[in-house]
């Protein structure tokens, strides 16, 4: 799927009454990148919601929402914070 290349999923949680799944994207190259491929994936949703329904047994398939994983983000620049710790000469 060349229109979504680029994006990578981080995490997906699930509401506690299961109504809602979240779906975490990452992108090194930010979130506008994020932002200018979610009309993309949004199109995607219906098969999504389809493939989920085929292979779960269950009554109801959650409402799907695509996030941006900001979080993943946070950790990235905390480990090359870290990083820069490590280096010898950085005492």
């Amino acid at each position: 799927m060349p229109s979504i290349a680029g994006l990578d999923v981080s995490r997906v949680t699930l509401s506690d009454d299961k109504s809602v799944c979240s779906v975490f994207f990452y992108s090194p190259e930010g979130m506008a990148t994020f932002e200018r491929k979610l009309k993309d994936l949004t199109l995607f949703k219906p098969s999504l919601r389809k493939a989920i329904a085929q292979r779960v047994a269950s009554r109801f398939v959650p409402e799907i929402i695509f996030k941006y994983d900001t979080q993943l983000e946070k950790q990235l620049a905390i480990e090359r914070l870290l990083d820069t710790l490590k280096e010898p000469g950085s005492q």
